[in-house]
């Protein structure tokens, strides 16, 4: 049976015809010879030759005359390296043998004359010679200039008295700074060791201080003299002192007379002026707290000094902390509580107000919705050590199914608590369950009808929950890289050239792919480019009888060249 519609086919591999005709076949033409591999053939479109290679040349077909051939030989190139002997063959064949000259010697054409020459980098003689010295210490000259072996000539130009300088040039010895010091020594508060040296240490001596003391006793309104502050300098040495002069109050031991006249203060404050006869007055500020005092007072007119001073509450009042009334408490305006308002626990007249126990109380056995519960990680906590302030008729829904002690419960199940405080007691709670199970997989009847979910990656579910297979979503189809850096692929090459097999092996029954109970023997495999236009290949595809598909390509094939298309049927 034919392969139709190939356009083209490119075999990595050999194709054996089993004696049968190979029918209308055309041997590729070419311009030039290709790379040579024993025994192949091609057909030069220049000489118009069919050609075979034999290991080491490209041979013509033909037979008889047509196989001498005759060579003209003419110049090639023209400077060293390019220039030789062109051999034109009445094939049309066309090699170059060049001459080049290596070392100091050349090669060079002109027309069909080939000249070597040789050149001698030492033939010469030196003419000159320049020195050059930026002092004045010394002269150079150049000796036998003619030669190929000239000398320099150095003659200096100073005497004992003088020395060369950095720059090069004579300087007098006596203009150096003479004499040598022979002995540093110390003095106040300085001291010297190994003065004569080599290397003398000057140290500063430590300094002590005597404290003296002294007593005064000076009368009322007599003055005595106080060092304030002492200054120093890093060295410990005193700098500068702060001299202050102090002036002593007067003795006042006469009788003195006070008048309290009553003024304003600030705000929310009032003022008693203690006016002494005699000496300075004094002050005493009355001040109110804000939110919780008020201050005003009155001074009589003309008395000079005569007031009263009220004290009282403000129109708001902010008590900080606890307020004891002990008779009745009338509340005229609207009240706000930001705290807890403690009232007694049972009311005893429609007007009193409820405590939370009498409400919690009133509503026992009512359902109160608590929110979700997570039946897989028991969160809240209702199975083994739930909290002690349940109310009976508290409720919770499942919202992830799990096990309620030993019932198994699905989301939608509502949990009750049967009595107060019930505990991790399953007698105490009662479970209503909605009806809904999650489904599962199973025989037409056998297979429970309930909640499910699905695979994103090949389900679409529309508003209504009506689940398709998407186009692109087959679940039994994969498409992988035939890369042995993937867990589920190896790779492996044996042979050697031109007789090499590179071999991928698949393992279907990993997870990413048909999982663990696949059959080998199950899988379609198509072998693709792994780049546009990715086009399909055709290489031996093998199945063993468990869960593995053997891929086997000839050459050496790297990773991530092609791709397999995995159908699972």
């Amino acid at each position: 049976m034919a392969v139709q519609f190939l356009t083209g086919l490119n075999v990595n591999g050999n194709i054996n015809i089993n004696t049968n005709q190979l029918q209308n076949v055309v041997i590729q033409p070419l311009a030039a010879d290709p790379a040579g591999i024993d025994g192949r053939i091609y057909y030069n479109s220049g000489t118009n030759k069919l050609k075979i290679y034999n290991g080491t040349d490209w041979v013509v077909f033909q037979t008889g005359d047509d196989q001498k051939v005759t060579y003209d030989l003419t110049g090639v190139g023209s400077t060293n390296g390019s220039a030789g002997v062109r051999l034109t063959g009445s094939d049309s064949s066309v090699d170059d043998v060049l001459i080049v000259g290596a070392g100091t010697v050349g090669v060079t054409r002109s027309g069909n004359t080939l000249t070597v020459t040789g050149t001698d980098a030492t033939v010469g003689t030196v003419t000159s010679v320049a020195t050059t010295h930026g002092g004045n210490a010394f002269t150079a000259t150049i000796g036998n200039v003619a030669t190929v072996n000239p000398s320099v000539n150095i003659a200096m130009a100073g005497n004992a008295t003088q020395y060369v300088n950095g720059a090069g040039d004579l300087v007098l010895l006596s203009t150096i700074p003479q004499g040598d010091i022979t002995e540093v020594q110390g003095g106040t508060y300085i001291s010297v060791t190994n003065q004569t040296g080599p290397i003398p240490i000057v140290n500063h001596d430590a300094t002590s201080r005597s404290n003296t003391t002294s007593t005064a006793s000076p009368a009322a309104g007599a003055t005595f003299t106080a060092v304030d502050s002492v200054t120093s300098n890093a060295t410990g040495h005193v700098t500068a002192l702060n001299l202050k002069t102090v002036t002593l109050p007067p003795d006042n031991n006469d009788n003195t007379t006070y008048t309290l006249p009553v003024s304003a203060g600030g705000s929310n404050s009032a003022v008693i002026t203690l006016d002494a006869s005699t000496g300075q007055d004094s002050t005493v500020t009355i001040s109110g707290t804000a939110g919780q005092s008020k201050i005003t007072e009155t001074v009589t007119p003309g008395s000079g000094f005569a007031g009263t001073i009220f004290v009282g509450l403000p129109d708001d009042v902010t008590i900080p902390n606890d307020l004891t009334v002990t008779t009745d408490l009338t509340v005229l305006g609207v009240s706000a509580f930001t705290g807890q308002l403690t009232i007694p626990l049972v009311p005893t007249a429609d007007g009193h107000a409820a405590s939370k126990r009498y409400v919690d109380q009133s509503n026992i056995g009512q359902s109160v919705f608590q929110g979700g519960y997570n039946a897989a990680t028991n969160s809240p906590d209702l199975d083994v050590s739930p909290a002690t302030d349940i109310k009976k008729g508290f409720f919770w829904a499942v919202t992830v199914g799990g096990t309620f002690y030993s019932e198994v419960v699905q989301p939608g199940d509502l949990i009750y608590a049967d009595q107060d405080n019930p505990g991790a007691t399953f007698g105490n709670w009662v479970v209503v369950q909605s009806g809904q199970d999650i489904a599962t997989a199973g025989t037409q009847a056998g297979a429970i009808r309930g909640i499910s979910a699905y695979d994103a990656t090949n389900f679409a579910v529309d508003a209504s929950g009506f689940v398709t297979l998407k186009p692109q979503g087959n679940a039994n189809g994969r498409r992988i890289d035939l890369t042995s850096t993937l867990a589920y692929v190896t790779r492996a090459q044996t042979g050697t050239s031109p007789n090499i097999v590179t071999t991928f092996t698949v393992d279907i029954r990993n997870t990413a792919l048909f999982g663990t109970a696949a059959d080998a023997s199950r899988v379609k495999v198509e072998t693709t480019d792994r780049v546009a236009p990715f086009g399909t290949v055709y290489p031996d595809v093998a199945r063993s009888g468990s869960g593995t598909v053997i891929v086997a390509m000839n050459d050496v094939v790297a990773d991530n060249t092609y791709s397999l298309l995995l159908n699972y049927v």
